[in-house]
């Protein structure tokens, strides 16, 4: 590669500086910078000469003496030469002999449709035809093609009739109908996120014409809104032990890396259901605490019967402990649902609680009792457990839990995660302390400045909480 030169000084320029072309002499004239700001000029050219300003002086290609014009491309003798020859063209395509019909206005309606031809008894439809048929009713257009290799429809008779909408039979409303060998796939089945052993059986579906006999969801709930005194529900130790799975031979691994396994889910579940004698898949504050008091909970280790106690003259005992409660389910991540209980005023204060009690759920009981039973240094935990075992009879033919089986401390994963809801629920107490605090003094000092509007002396007072 050669570069530019400067005219006056004879210089080389080289390709990363500026230079000037000048514009009116005939023959290419180029300046390095330097010459033209000392004025340094030679041949025809002159000052007053109009030039232009070339950022990059770059290559002076046309010096090169193997490339003679840039439209003449240099051949390169190592290239193989072949000839090429052209592809036989393509036969003429026949025209189809049935061309596609060509409709304007709204589709036709059924009365209108064409009626095939009958096929012949011996005829019998593909295989892959029968394959290919699924329950999808999106349809698409597609543009003309050859169907004269395409094989005939099957008989309307051929073809199967496959309601899987249906879970009983038209002749009894109570008996299942035999399930298809045909397997469907739906392609708008959805995907939850909950962890495998969370997930529930799928209910089946059924006919809106043919719903089987039986108790309507809303009878499900039975539970009555909560009145103050109202005593919990005892477990009656005569009703039947029968679970809804098969009881188990022996005792199996109860946590791994701090999560209960399916097995002490299943065992969890069946203790729910006894202390749920209502059966409304959810347990009140008061059946929650009788089943603590199964454990020997001492007073202050129950958080709502801790804060159910009469208070004169200010909040409710029941108003305060369901707050309480509600806080410690909400700092720990516990599922529960809310359910309207009806609180005695005893103060002109408002209900802290909102008049809303916290329900537990059966996930949410799951949840609890682990992190109760598993986040003890002691054996304390593995003790309690047998105590619920034997207090509600669930899989006694196994006996008790044996201690090889409970964990000998505390998973490590449990641990953390408990110290941090730990600390997150104290930051959260404390702020919401601050919080009320400042509230109080700004309303102190309101009441204060108004004082001082209306009365000459100045006076100050003083509010104790």
């Amino acid at each position: 590669m050669s570069f530019f030169q400067c005219c006056a000084c004879s210089e080389s320029i080289p390709e990363i500086k500026a230079r000037l072309r000048c514009q009116d002499c005939s023959l290419p004239y180029d300046l390095c910078t330097n010459c033209f700001m000392v004025g340094n000029v030679s041949h025809a050219h002159q000052l007053s000469h109009e030039t232009s300003l070339i950022v990059t002086s770059g290559h002076d290609f046309a010096a090169l003496k193997e490339l003679k014009h840039p439209s003449i491309p240099i051949a390169n003798p190592y290239a193989r030469r072949r000839t090429l020859n052209a592809p036989p063209s393509l036969p003429p395509r026949p025209e189809s002999q049935t061309a596609l019909p060509y409709h304007q206005g709204p589709p036709p309606t059924s009365a209108q449709q064409p009626t095939p031809s009958p096929q012949p008894a011996s005829y019998q439809s593909p295989q892959f035809q029968q394959n290919y048929q699924s329950n999808s009713t999106s349809t698409y257009a597609s543009p003309a093609l050859n169907y004269q290799n395409v094989p005939p429809p099957p008989p309307p008779s051929s073809q199967p009739v496959l309601n899987y909408s249906s879970a009983y039979s038209t002749q009894n409303n109570n008996a299942p109908a035999q399930p298809s060998s045909t397997p469907s796939f739906s392609p708008q089945s959805t995907y939850s996120s909950t962890p495998i052993y969370a997930l529930q059986p799928t209910p089946p579906q059924y006919n809106a014409q043919q719903l089987p006999t039986g108790p309507t969801p809303q009878q499900y709930n039975t539970q009555p809104a909560i009145t103050p005194g109202q005593p919990p529900a005892q477990y009656n130790p005569q009703q039947s032990s029968n679970s809804g799975i098969n009881s188990p031979t022996q005792w199996q691994t109860l946590q791994v890396a701090g999560k209960p396994t399916p097995f002490l889910e299943s065992c969890l579940t069946e203790v729910f259901k006894r202390v749920d004698v209502n059966r409304a898949g959810v347990l009140s504050p008061e059946q929650y605490s009788a089943f603590l008091d199964v454990q020997q909970y001492k007073r202050e280790e129950d958080v709502w019967k801790k804060f159910c106690v009469p208070r004169p003259h200010a909040y409710n005992g029941e108003d305060l402990a369901d707050y309480e409660l509600r806080s410690t389910y909400e700092s720990f991540g516990i599922e529960f649902k809310l359910q309207t209980r009806t609180i005695a005023p005893i103060s002109q204060l408002p209900p802290i609680s909102g008049g809303l009690t916290p329900m537990i759920t059966s996930r949410g009981f799951i949840d609890i009792t682990f992190i109760e039973l598993f986040s003890d240094e002691t054996p304390l935990g593995w003790q309690r457990m047998n105590m619920i075992l034997r207090h509600y009879g669930v899989w006694r033919e196994l006996g008790d839990i044996p201690r090889d089986v409970w964990p000998a401390t505390p998973p490590e994963e449990l641990k953390r995660s408990v110290a941090v809801l730990s600390e997150a629920a104290r930051r959260k107490a404390v702020n919401a302390v601050n919080a009320n605090k400042a509230k109080l003094d700004m309303e102190a000092l309101g009441r204060q400045n108004a004082i001082d509007l209306i009365d000459g002396t100045r006076r100050t007072y003083y509010y104790q909480y």
